[in-house]
This record gives C-alpha cells, sequence and structure tokens, in this order.
C-alpha cells in the first residue's frame, strides 16, 4: 500500500473534555465539549470537524475542476448544515451544502458540473458520510467583481 493512501492522526486527551489532535501533516487541531456535556467549549466539537471537512473536500474538488477547465475562479465559500439523528449514534442524517462561487467567466452550468462532480464521485469524505445522510446541494453564481 501507497504510503498515500495511509491517514493518520494523533489525539491526546488534556483533561475534562479537551483534547488535541496532531494530525500526519503536523498540524494541530483542538477539540472540546460544551460546558454542559463536561467540556470547556474551548474547540470545536468533532462533529463541526466533520462539517468542515465536508466542505474543505468539496470546496477543494470545485475549485480544482473549475480550474482544469481553464475557468476564472474568484471565490469559493461553502456553507454545510448537518441535521443529526436524535438517538444515538447521532450521525448526520441530512446535509444542506450551500456553495457560492464567484468567477468572471463562469457559467451557472459549470458550477453545477463541478458541484456535482465533487458531490458524486470525488469528495472521498462525502462519499464516506454520504452512506447516512441525505444530501443536499445549493448553489449560487455570484457576480463578478472583476
Amino acid at each position: 500500500m501507497d504510503d498515500s493512501q495511509i491517514v493518520e492522526a494523533d489525539v491526546v486527551w488534556e483533561g475534562d473534555m479537551s483534547f488535541v489532535a496532531r494530525t500526519d501533516s503536523h498540524h494541530f487541531l483542538s477539540m472540546d465539549a460544551l460546558p454542559k456535556d463536561g467540556g470547556k467549549n474551548s474547540g470545536p466539537r468533532p462533529m463541526e470537524m466533520v462539517a468542515c471537512a465536508i466542505g474543505g473536500c468539496t470546496a477543494m474538488d470545485v475549485v480544482a475542476f473549475l480550474r482544469k477547465k481553464k475557468l476564472t475562479v474568484e471565490a469559493v465559500n461553502v456553507h454545510v448544515t448537518g441535521k443529526k439523528r436524535t438517538e444515538p449514534p447521532a450521525v448526520f442524517e441530512e446535509l444542506v451544502i450551500d456553495y457560492r462561487v464567484r468567477g468572471s467567466d463562469l457559467t451557472e452550468a459549470d458550477v453545477k458540473w463541478a458541484v456535482e462532480l465533487s458531490i458524486h464521485k470525488y469528495c472521498s469524505v462525502l462519499a464516506m458520510i454520504g452512506q447516512s445522510a441525505k444530501v443536499i446541494p445549493r448553489w449560487t453564481l455570484e457576480p463578478s467583481t472583476g
């Protein structure tokens, strides 16, 4: 197995409900619980980090696909809203992913193509989460500022 197929992280308990994760690319992330759950709210909750991973993964895809078509991308913002189940495990059962994309030569069809390609084929985070969650994509092509 090639090293690029392996992902590692170390998570260390810091006390109360606070943890620090170190990724294999040497980045550090703090996590914590809300005070009602024994934490101090000193970092995001794990499910918030999953929402960030979804947004980051699909946003990277969209930028890469549009650039590969030699289109001008000025801005990409992705807002992820995840609805969790009420009973344990409280996995996401629905994800609304709202893309706001801006570029001088982009069309609605370009944005739709890039978003759908990411969601249905390339975003590995969504491929995992999509097993339990309904994914609802929305996109807006914003006017170029240039």
